[in-house]
């Protein structure tokens, strides 16, 4: 019993400083889109989703992270991984992105055709894009200073950070 609360204690800690990172980042980024749209236009989430998307994706790159794939290139420079894990997440965050949006459009629209012509068409929206272009830094920035972390030490850049020295 000891054990397993060992380690949910461990995975929460782990997990806290990416929750938080990311429910600022996508709160922002939504704050952002919200900004660039004609008054009265349909909002299709709202910021209690936006923050649970957070929550969930603050957790799967934590599993993500723990893939055999995911550390390619640990003999490498941190340029490697970084690059490497950069285009799974920038590949994984646009497939996603318009997955969610056809799907969303199927259910309003009630045909696969139909919802496909509107997605083809957002892909040209230079909103669309804004939003790809912000989740993709969000994601650049986090994987750096994860990979960081990784190479200097777990938590010697917050102590670095956040601590005087000595």
């Amino acid at each position: 019993m000891k054990g397993i609360l060992k380690f949910i204690k461990e995975e929460i800690l782990l997990v806290i400083p990416a929750i938080i990172y990311f429910c600022i980042a996508f709160n922002l980024i939504f704050f952002t889109i919200g900004l660039s749209l004609r008054p009265g236009s349909p909002r299709y989430l709202s910021y209690l989703s936006v923050t649970i998307m957070a929550l969930a994706a603050g957790k799967i790159i934590l599993i993500v992270d723990a893939l055999p794939f995911i550390n390619a290139f640990p003999k490498k420079p941190l340029i490697y991984n970084i690059s490497w894990k950069f285009f799974i997440f920038a590949t994984v965050i646009f497939l996603v992105s318009v997955a969610d949006n056809l799907i969303e459009l199927r259910m309003k629209h009630g045909s696969f055709a139909l919802a496909f012509q509107y997605v083809s068409h957002e892909l040209s929206s230079p909103l669309f894009w804004s939003g790809q272009i912000w989740l993709f830094l969000t994601f650049l920035i986090y994987i750096i200073f994860s990979e960081f972390n990784r190479a200097v030490g777990r938590g010697k850049i917050i102590r670095m950070l956040l601590k005087r020295p000595d």
